[in-house]
Formats: structure tokens, C-alpha cells, sequence
């Protein structure tokens, strides 16, 4: 996976997921349901958090247990139909799931390598003609003003569009209560608790937690026993156990007074959330206004309104 690609996401403005899938669809929330056939369901979502390369943003779409999208027959101006329909759209390019990578030429769809329908209708047919660029040039793309399929270069930085396939959604329905690319953290299964440790790239409690709420979640809020069961987690998972995440907990125009984002509820103070030792936690008056735990711990810390590191989404 290129992490380096996915960092330089993280330092971007964070963007907006534009629509959220119908309530009685079959696609998670804060994906869009473009089925024709509901046996077979279409999840795409336009990924706005910031640009990147193609393998970059294909690696995010990956980490949400999607891959970049394949705009097959009428997708393709399913999705030409809702660009128009979205004016902050209209002037970005995107990235779908198309390369002739190791094949030059050849131009196959990444989830299966069959064969892409080359020429009439999706291919832009205009001078020059597409696919063009040789070597230069592997890997597809919708661009504006016309959104018909383009060899882009490898080195531009565009937006994408992500797929879930039927499989992934099948899996949803069978691994749990949560939505691909989440992780299940329910004791009751009737109030699900779904988390995602957000490991696209570091930013500003602001940033993720916009990214959070892209994906029509918010910012965890570890309560009770599920402080640590998250502490469980990340100790079975040595990847995390270096990092600092984020939370939904704020005193920013309180000062000193903490409470969860979702609801202004307060947050439980002292043991055992929070960092006992020296200095004892929350420290930092109005320069550290946001929750988080990290690394070597995971105790509660108020830290500074400044830094970045990653964050714990919750739908």
C-alpha cells in the first residue's frame, strides 16, 4: 500500500462526501446507491478529502474495503448524470479503476482484468483521440468538461471515485452489524457500536474529525468499557501501537469543562480515563482543547490544538 501517498492526503483540506446513500438502500451510509438491479448493488462514493495520485487514492479506497471505480456500460453516464446534477463537481477530474499498467495497451479493469470496452461510447473520441500518452500514461480517468475516459498521467493529482463490490456488501450482512472497512465493537447487538481507526494520514482534530463526519460518522467516544476495549485492540495490532488517535472529546468554550461531541454530555473526569501520572491529564489550559489518547498508554490527554496525528471515527 503507498502510505506515503496517503500522508500527503491527510495535509489537504478535508472535503465533503456529497450525498448519503437512501436510508433503504442497500449501501452504507455516507456511500451512493447507483443499482439498477438490486441483486446486484452499485456503491460509489466521489472521495473529496483531497488529491492524489492514482495508486495514492486507490490505497484509500482499499483501507475502506472498496477499490477505485469501474464504470461499466450504463454506470458510466449514471454516473456523467449525477456530476451534472452536482455543480461543485463539474470541474474535477477523477480516477477510476482502469490501467494498462504492465500490459501497455492493453487496458483492463483492475478488480477482475478483463477486458476494458475500448472506443464507442466511453472513450474520448476528440483529438486526441483516447487512450493516448504511452508509457507516461497507465492509468484511467474521467475529466472535465466531458467526463469520457482518459489515460491520465501518472504523476497528476486528481480526486476518485471509490466502488464497493456485491461481495463487499454480502459481507457486511454476514461479519456483523458494521459497514465494510469498520470494526465491531458491539456487547449488545442492539446498540452496535462500529468504529474505524483512520490511518489515511495525520491532521488537526478539526481536519479528521471532518473526515469523520465525511463518512457520516464522528469522532469516537471511548465510554465506559469500551476505552478499553480499544486499548485491547490496538495492543493486538502492532501497527497502532506507536500512534496517537484523536476522540470526540472537547473543552474548547468551556474551558475546563469536557464533554463528548455528540451530545454536550460531560465526560466522566479522573480515574480511569484519564492520565494520572505527572502531569496529570487534562492539562494544557485554552493551547490543548481536544481529547486523545496515544501511545505509550491510551489514557485520555488533552493535547494541543496544533498537532497531528490520526484519529477513531464512529458511526
Amino acid at each position: 500500500m503507498n502510505w506515503t501517498a496517503i500522508l500527503v492526503l491527510a495535509a489537504a483540506a478535508i472535503g465533503t462526501v456529497l450525498s448519503e446513500a437512501p436510508e433503504a438502500g442497500p449501501c452504507p451510509v455516507g456511500w451512493l446507491d447507483f443499482s439498477v438491479d438490486p441483486i446486484s448493488p452499485v456503491c460509489l462514493k466521489f472521495v473529496m478529502y483531497g488529491k492524489g495520485t492514482w495508486s495514492g487514492l486507490r490505497s484509500l479506497c482499499q483501507a475502506e474495503g472498496a477499490d477505485l471505480a469501474e464504470l461499466k456500460g450504463e454506470l458510466h453516464h449514471q454516473v456523467y448524470e449525477y456530476i451534472m446534477d452536482n455543480q461543485e463537481l463539474q470541474d474535477e477530474d477523477f480516477w477510476i479503476g482502469g490501467t494498462d499498467e504492465g500490459h501497455e495497451g492493453s487496458w483492463t479493469w483492475i478488480s477482475d482484468d478483463s477486458p476494458m470496452e475500448m472506443g464507442v461510447p466511453h472513450w474520448y473520441p476528440c483529438d486526441p483521440p483516447q487512450p493516448d500518452g504511452g508509457t507516461q500514461s497507465n492509468y484511467a480517468c474521467i475529466c472535465t468538461p466531458d467526463f469520457f475516459f482518459h489515460s491520465c498521467e501518472n504523476n497528476i493529482k486528481i480526486y476518485a471515485i471509490c466502488q464497493i463490490s456485491a461481495f463487499g456488501l454480502v459481507l457486511i450482512e454476514e461479519a456483523g452489524s458494521c459497514p465494510v472497512g469498520w470494526v465491531d465493537f458491539s456487547v449488545d447487538p442492539m446498540s452496535p457500536v462500529c468504529l474505524k481507526f483512520v490511518m489515511y494520514g495525520k491532521g488537526t482534530w478539526y481536519s479528521l474529525r471532518g473526515l469523520c463526519q465525511a463518512e457520516g460518522a464522528d469522532l469516537a467516544e471511548l465510554r465506559g468499557e469500551l476505552h478499553h476495549q480499544v486499548y485491547e485492540y490496538i495492543m493486538d495490532h502492532q501497527d497502532l501501537q506507536d500512534e496517537g488517535f484523536w476522540i470526540g472529546g472537547t473543552d474548547e468554550g468551556h474551558e475546563g469543562s469536557w464533554t463528548w461531541v455528540s451530545d454536550n454530555s460531560p465526560m466522566p473526569m479522573g480515574v480511569p480515563h484519564w492520565y494520572p501520572c505527572h502531569p496529570a491529564q487534562p492539562d494544557g489550559g485554552t493551547s490543548s482543547n481536544y481529547a486523545c489518547i496515544y501511545t505509550p498508554d491510551f489514557y485520555f490527554h488533552s493535547c494541543k490544538n496544533d498537532i497531528k496525528i490520526y484519529a477513531i471515527c464512529q458511526i
